[in-house]
């Protein structure tokens, strides 16, 4: 029974991996959310600044700050994406961790089960040993 009580402690703790592993993968998927939301938010603000710009007419120095303003705004959407795509690698790489994980939680419960049916299976053996003995035992005794 003793390995049975490893393989159940292995299993707790594989368990508690699978949950630290679940809490950054949540974490991965609010990260990338945020990161969505604002692509969302400055390509809002990019959509508003060019109608601004065909409503409008503007002196030159006002059209070198817009532009200004557009290249920042591009830049923002760049590198938010980048962030976003190691964000999604990373989501990806967790993901796998979290297949292994459950893939090893369910190897433990195979063993778990198989070393319970072994002791299960030695008791009934023991029990009947025991039984066959009191028998001849008590067939001894008649004769």
């Amino acid at each position: 029974m003793k390995k049975s009580n490893r393989l159940d402690t292995v299993h707790k703790l594989v368990k508690l991996q699978e949950q630290m592993i679940l809490a950054e993968f949540s974490e991965l998927q609010q990260q990338s959310d945020r990161l969505k939301g604002q692509l969302i938010h400055l390509a809002k603000i990019r959509s508003e600044s060019n109608k601004k710009l065909t409503r409008q007419s503007l002196y030159i120095h006002e059209l070198a700050s817009i532009k200004v303003f557009e290249e920042n705004v591009e830049t923002a959407i760049d590198g938010i994406q980048q962030s976003l795509q190691v964000t999604d690698r990373n989501y990806a790489i967790v993901a796998e961790r979290i297949k292994q994980v459950r893939t090893t939680l369910l190897s433990i419960n195979r063993l778990i089960e198989k070393y319970q049916l072994i002791f299960s299976n030695e008791e009934a053996l023991a029990e009947q040993k025991q039984t066959e003995e009191f028998l001849s035992y008590s067939q001894n005794l008649r004769q």
